[in-house]
């Protein structure tokens, strides 16, 4: 509200500096008014710049000006448009709804507390997680899409900790690395490709060096799933805070696929 003040005065301040410039004659009163309500004319003199908002609802409004100088000749009015924004009032997470794979239909809601994510049931390979939370007041955020990998069933249960991974989309480079501590996590990184159809290949290695077999999974990818609504909400409520797949807390993690500061992510 104080920066419209400012603005407002500004233009106030811009038409009598017109006015007299264009010659030798002083301003000794202007007149102004609201969406083009001419009944609500306020006057002001020739020092006072304050222009009262305070009664202004919400939302789009104008701003109408003239002045008059020391010969008694009003100018043109002068038009200008501004936005009085809501108060900000502050906020709580009460629920979460979530889905995978574009399955909106098949979507689950958790509560303001950490709850448990269902993830048993997906297939190995390349997965969409979309998430959205809603506030006490029951406004939703927009959506937040994240992608993350489901490994071999046999490669995971063998008793030996991933170690190393490896992947590329289409044709692109391969993306590779080494897992040495127990801090290393990866994502699926989608930020250079385009839209449209791709496909992923990857596999990922044990600590004895062998290396699963390979993996191809084609995709759709949509850049305007990815959003940033929610990223305060995970900052504020989930500081690397590690879950697993089945959506279970874990206070010392070891290498395998989780879920961390809202990204699901293999470690």
């Amino acid at each position: 509200m104080d920066k419209i003040r400012i603005l407002l005065m500004a233009v106030v301040a811009m038409i009598s500096m017109t006015v007299l410039a264009e010659d030798e004659k002083s301003i000794v009163e202007r007149e102004y008014w609201f969406d083009n309500d001419v009944s609500t004319l306020q006057t002001l003199d020739a020092v006072t710049t304050a222009v009262d908002i305070s009664a202004l609802s919400q939302g789009l409004h104008s701003f109408t000006i003239r002045v008059k100088d020391s010969k008694g000749f009003w100018s043109c009015p002068m038009t200008k448009y501004f936005v009085v924004k809501p108060t900000p009032t502050t906020t709580t997470v009460a629920a979460c709804e979530y889905w995978f794979d574009n399955d909106v239909a098949n979507s689950k809601t958790l509560g303001e507390s950490v709850a448990t994510v269902e993830m048993s049931g997906l297939n190995q390979g390349l997965h969409a997680f979309t998430m959205r939370v809603k506030n006490d007041a029951g406004v939703w955020s927009s959506t937040m899409t994240k992608y993350f990998l489901v490994p071999a069933d046999a490669f995971m249960e063998n008793g030996l900790a991933v170690s190393h991974y490896m992947y590329w989309i289409d044709e692109s480079e391969v993306v590779s690395g080494m897992l040495s501590s127990a801090d290393d996590i990866i994502t699926v990184d989608l930020s250079s490709v385009e839209a449209g159809e791709h496909v992923l290949t990857w596999m990922v290695g044990d600590s004895k060096g062998a290396w699963s077999q390979v993996y191809t999974e084609p995709f759709i990818y949509d850049p305007s799933m990815i959003t940033t609504g929610v990223d305060d909400v995970e900052a504020d409520s989930r500081k690397d805070v590690y879950y697993d797949l089945q959506g279970r807390k874990i206070n010392k993690p070891v290498k395998g696929l989780y879920i961390v500061n809202g990204k699901i992510v293999i470690k």
